[in-house]
């Protein structure tokens, strides 16, 4: 399903201009310049698949043409899940003192002051809301109110699931599924995939209001982050663009909670002092103990266990736009980067 994808990734220069035409005027050209470099820098290399959730739905159930200046809300609502999404990577990159994102260097570290990227990030959550009054202007203002709750709700659960990850915590399966649950399932997945079945106003309010289409689209965002999770480890940095940082984080991940539960006390204890640490030979301790322990075996078990329920639960659903369905469990399907 690729209807109005090539229109999107081309919408990106309008919401360029939009931003230039929002920013403070300054003569010196790259202070100008600045907030345009900032958005443009952030989103690109990604794959918007959060983006793309909301203009398939959008463009699927209104049937505008994509070339139509009636398609311009549902691109202008997907670049502002990309912009929140890169708001959340410009913070958390420094929190974690990342080095790459997306196969480039993270963006506190090509700017003079590494630390102005925490104003950079707020600008990046805000400037979202513009974009959505700007595109939406002329929507049932309910409708608008209804989009910026959901981006509200999103953001406000993004932070409360980046608290707990950075908290001191026990390094357990629930406690990584509380953590992602917030920090990664409402944003990736639950709220773009809502937001365009709302903006498309072909879907009742009881349909994307409901407590069972919420839980199915936050179990596909744990998925996401377990997919993640193997990643950061066993995936690719070519493609990922990112080089894995949560054994020296000493992140709670999958992979972490699940060999505690399996280890014996002996590699229980080699994990527990040897994560966290940034040195080579404390990382390949870790390592060769998830290796005795078949961890990414494991791992790949559990995802096509959780890939073959999810699967299940959309066919038991109603009313929801199959072509948006397909692609998001297309997506999810054995995703290695």
């Amino acid at each position: 399903m690729n209807k109005g994808q090539s229109q999107f990734f081309a919408f990106k220069k309008e919401i360029l201009e939009l931003i230039d035409s929002l920013s403070i005027k300054m003569d010196d050209p790259e202070m100008k310049d600045y907030f345009r470099k900032l958005v443009d820098y952030s989103t690109d290399g990604g794959k918007c698949h959060r983006g793309l959730l909301s203009v398939y739905g959008f463009l699927e159930l209104t049937g505008f043409d994509p070339d139509s200046q009636e398609a311009k809300p549902g691109y202008a609502l997907g670049w502002a899940q990309e912009i929140l999404q890169a708001s959340f990577l410009v913070a958390d990159d420094l929190m974690d003192q990342s080095s790459m994102r997306r196969g480039k260097p993270c963006w506190y570290l090509v700017i003079p002051k590494k630390y102005a990227s925490v104003s950079d990030s707020y600008f990046l959550e805000n400037v979202i809301y513009i974009i959505i009054d700007h595109y939406f202007e002329n929507y049932p203002v309910a409708v608008k109110y209804n989009i910026q709750k959901l981006l509200f709700e999103a953001s406000y659960r993004t932070t409360f699931g980046q608290f707990i990850d950075m908290a001191k915590k026990e390094p357990t399966v629930e406690n990584w599924k509380l953590t992602v649950t917030n920090k990664t399932a409402y944003y990736s997945i639950w709220q773009p995939f809502v937001s365009g079945l709302v903006a498309s106003q072909k879907v009742p309010e009881s349909i994307w209001k409901s407590e069972d289409l919420k839980s199915i689209l936050l179990y596909a965002g744990v998925l996401f982050q377990l997919q993640d999770d193997w990643i950061d480890l066993y995936g690719k940095t070519a493609k990922t663009g990112k080089i894995g940082t949560d054994i020296p984080d000493g992140k709670v991940s999958w992979l972490l909670a699940k060999a505690l539960e399996l280890a014996n006390e002996e590699q229980k204890r080699d994990l527990l002092e040897n994560v966290g640490h940034n040195d080579k030979t404390k990382i390949k301790k870790v390592v060769d103990i998830y290796d005795q322990l078949q961890i990414e075996r494991v791992i790949l078990e559990e995802q096509d266990k959780m890939y073959n329920s999810l699967c299940e639960m959309f066919q038991k659903t109603e009313h929801l736009p199959k072509g948006l369905v397909s692609f998001l469990l297309t997506f999810l399907n054995r995703r290695y980067y």
